[in-house]
């Protein structure tokens, strides 16, 4: 039924690159059937938690990249753990020759007729998102700033390689002091909330209308769009309606230390409701991006639109899965299914 579903996608998203979409379904059908060989590579899920964005969650992500990984390693000429990428060398024909690799050791050299880029693509750090989406570098980043992806941004530059979608950002509302990822789930608990911006005026009538509008882009431009943030969300005097991980605050003139909010204004926000109050933080952090290496259908990676003799992309470092957002199970996508797209297509151009 390959050709039913593909036919149902292009007519869902039409601009899709059927090509590409092509070779993704047929290798994620045989992807399957060769994790359905080993069964101690068996992924097994984590009971659904409304307060973790991603439900199913895998169980041990780390053991089962282990396990992968010891896998991987019997069938390699050469693997490198805990290393970083400092450079890639190229003939004078423009095909790869090997890597200039940093270690724990020192800076070595590695000769390679195919080399695979599969350490993640960018992060969420400041200087990346002052590159490619100025609008949200003002944000204060504080949750989720790292990531594997910015390991290869400079590597990239170097030879030029093409990126796209970096200027795709997913965003997300974090309820701070418990860090708590808000997604579209929770929205209905955010509307039982008072929200007020930093300077206390109730801004809750503008935040439900976007709230009940439902779309996750909304909320992102909300967010964006108001120079109030971060927001801050109270429930007063209503510890079941509350979410979870807010901080209980037992007067108003605590309650206006924590906020740096006048007395006299937030009075009149809460509506003379008696305390406790339960107050919370609200910020828009940068989850995830989907940029990354353009790459055709057989994960070489481009230059001006033309494959890189010998070099190839796979795991989040391919940015040309991702749409306007991300699924569960992507991952496995980027990393399995184009991994072994990769490694297939790695090996036989190094073995002409």
């Amino acid at each position: 039924e390959l050709e039913a579903v593909l036919a149902q996608i292009m007519a869902f998203a039409p601009k899709t690159n059927k090509i590409n979409l092509r070779k993704v379904l047929v290798e994620s059908v045989d992807t399957l059937a060769w994790l359905s060989e080993y069964q101690d590579l068996a992924l097994t899920t984590r009971p659904p938690d409304k307060f973790r964005y991603y439900s199913p969650y895998f169980e041990d992500t780390v053991l089962l990249e282990e396990r992968l990984w010891q896998f991987i390693k019997l069938r390699c000429t050469y693997v490198l753990k805990e290393a970083e990428p400092l450079a890639i060398e190229f003939s004078p024909a423009g095909e790869v020759k090997g890597m200039e690799i940093a270690t724990s050791k020192g800076v070595i050299k590695v000769t390679a007729r195919s080399v695979i880029l599969a350490a993640g693509g960018f992060s969420g750090n400041k200087d990346y998102l002052a590159e490619y989406y100025p609008k949200a570098a003002r944000l204060d980043c504080s949750f989720r700033t790292g990531g594997t992806k910015g390991i290869v941004l400079d590597l990239v530059k170097d030879i030029e390689a093409d990126i796209i979608k970096a200027q795709r950002i997913y965003f997300v509302p974090v309820l701070f002091p418990a860090q708590k990822l808000i997604d579209k789930s929770q929205y209905p608990d955010l509307m039982k909330g008072i929200w007020l911006d930093r300077h206390g005026e109730d801004i809750t009538e503008s935040a439900l209308e976007v709230l009940r509008a439902g779309s996750e882009k909304d909320v992102t431009d909300w967010f964006l769009n108001r120079a109030g943030q971060p927001f801050y969300l109270l429930f007063p005097g209503n510890r079941e309606a509350a979410l979870p991980g807010l901080v209980p605050v037992f007067s108003l003139t605590q309650l206006s230390s924590q906020t740096d909010i006048p007395a006299e204004i937030l009075v009149k926000a809460l509506a003379g409701g008696p305390p406790p109050y339960y107050l919370g933080t609200l910020e828009l952090q940068p989850l995830y991006n989907m940029g990354g290496l353009a790459a055709d259908e057989q994960g070489r990676i481009l230059k001006h639109g033309a494959a890189i003799p010998g070099l190839y992309g796979a795991g989040e470092t391919v940015g040309w899965l991702h749409g306007e957002t991300i699924f569960p199970g992507l991952p496995l996508t980027e990393g399995l299914v184009m991994g072994r797209i990769a490694g297939r297509e790695a090996a036989c151009f190094a073995g002409k």
